[in-house]
């Protein structure tokens, strides 16, 4: 597939360059077609540098992971997130006065099929409530830590999420709705019964914000991640009651939109600690998603090519799946990205990537997919940062751009890639250039 694309993309410059040749009444006869040559190179020195776990912009996710991984090559990682139940938008406001309090949970949707790591790990989780309210924030990054109760308001042991009990709930019609893959967590009797009895201000939206700051959810497990799906309609917080008339009923109470979620990282003693801080390139490389370790690439070496005019260019590396990683449990990462750091240090888009988001087209512009090679079973990501060398070589970009996983804040996928020392599968910048 890489052959035919090159292929193409050579017949592509050569039209280019058989265009610049046509006679024109202007510029005739400066340019002919024996001064051009249609050039490929691979060979680039790239060295390479991991960049160690630093904070992401992390308000919000499609999916809030949870749990900690444990690896002795990637270190400790622990995934948790805070939530703030408010008034249901399906619903009209609770009508607790004159009932009776019977119990309350919090329901969390998983998908199963985006567990990282054993399904049948056992987890064991924590529900804390707040003391100061996650709709004030000092920032939106992974760091953000907000103060919790001592003690936990609810907690589950050794759930198995691929064990999970459906989620019976009655409607408003009162038919039973049953809601498959659910974590629920009973709270505190205590704790729901405060809300349940204040009917002053647990029916609207200023006077709940009162209440319930929100909470935290954490969870320890044995080398393992859940996703939970917070935009589910049936995640949220569900009281069970009987009205003033004895019938019994629920409410479930929504979560709001700041959702932030918080990832924790121990490099202590792990392969990855010891490559950051001996800066050395190495057979292998080590890629973590969510907040994790970055790859720094140095493209340097380019400028020894004298002013080349650049058709096309990629960048390849190649994934370790033998021995290191069981990846029938810890998926390889869908896709990599590319990005650079701009004037304020804050990583960005290369330029390749944020025109292909622009346009809807980042697999067709960019690339950057996992491509499964049966043959050689081999395992290959390759990025076009075409237009990124472009700029690099007129000394409008930097030679340093950093490989990360792409969606990293929904993603915790980790990989080891080939590094630079690798005798046959090392990174490859592939250049395709015209020289006259």
């Amino acid at each position: 597939m890489k052959n035919i694309r090159y292929f193409i993309l050579g017949i592509y410059a050569l039209g280019i360059i058989a265009s610049c040749a046509d006679d024109t009444e202007v510029g005739y006869g400066l340019l002919g077609e024996e001064d051009l040559e249609l050039r490929f190179s691979d060979d680039f020195n790239l060295p390479t540098r991991h960049i160690g776990p630093r904070p992401v912009e992390a308000l919000n996710g499609s999916f809030h992971s949870l749990g900690t991984l444990n690896d002795p090559r990637f270190g400790k990682m622990t995934a948790s997130f805070y939530v703030r139940p408010f008034l249901s938008s399906f619903s009209p406001p609770p009508e607790f006065g004159g009932g009776t309090f019977d119990s309350v949970i919090l329901a969390l949707q998983i998908d199963t099929s985006r567990i990282y790591g054993d399904p049948d790990a056992l987890f064991d989780v924590s529900v804390f409530s707040l003391t100061e309210s996650i709709d004030i924030l000092d920032s939106t990054t992974s760091d953000q830590v907000f103060t919790t109760e001592f003690e936990p308001v609810g907690t589950l042991p050794k759930l198995v999420p691929s064990q999970l009990d459906s989620l019976p709930l009655t409607n408003e019609l009162r038919d039973t709705v049953f809601f498959q893959n659910v974590i629920t967590i009973k709270l505190n009797g205590r704790f729901g019964s405060r809300i349940f009895t204040d009917t002053a201000n647990n029916k609207t939206s200023s006077g709940f914000a009162s209440l319930l700051d929100g909470f935290l959810i954490r969870a320890e497990s044995n080398n393992a991640l859940v996703q939970v799906d917070l935009n589910s309609p049936v995640s949220g917080m569900i009281f069970y009651y009987r009205d003033s008339s004895d019938v019994s009923r629920i409410y479930p109470y929504e979560f709001s939109r700041n959702r932030p979620l918080n990832f924790e990282y121990d490099l202590a003693g792990s392969v990855i600690s010891d490559l950051i801080e001996s800066n050395d390139d190495d057979e292998f490389i080590y890629l973590q998603g969510h907040a994790g370790t970055m790859i720094e690439f140095d493209i340097s070496d380019l400028t020894k090519i004298d002013e080349p005019f650049v058709n096309f260019a990629t960048l390849e590396v190649v994934a370790q799946r033998q021995g290191f990683i069981d990846t029938s449990k810890f998926a390889l990462p869908p896709a990599l990205d590319f990005l650079k750091l701009n004037e304020d240090g804050i990583f960005e888009d290369v330029i390749d990537l944020s025109l292909g988001k622009s346009i809807g087209q980042v697999q067709g512009f960019f690339d950057g997919e996992i491509d499964i090679d049966i043959d050689e079973e081999v395992v290959r990501y390759e990025m076009n940062i075409t237009t990124y060398i472009k700029e690099f070589l007129k000394g409008a970009e930097e030679s340093k751009i950093y490989l990360t996983v792409r969606n990293r804040v929904d993603n915790p996928n980790n990989v080891i890639l080939y590094g630079s020392n690798h005798p046959t599968y090392r990174p490859r910048l592939n250049l395709t250039y015209t020289k006259s």
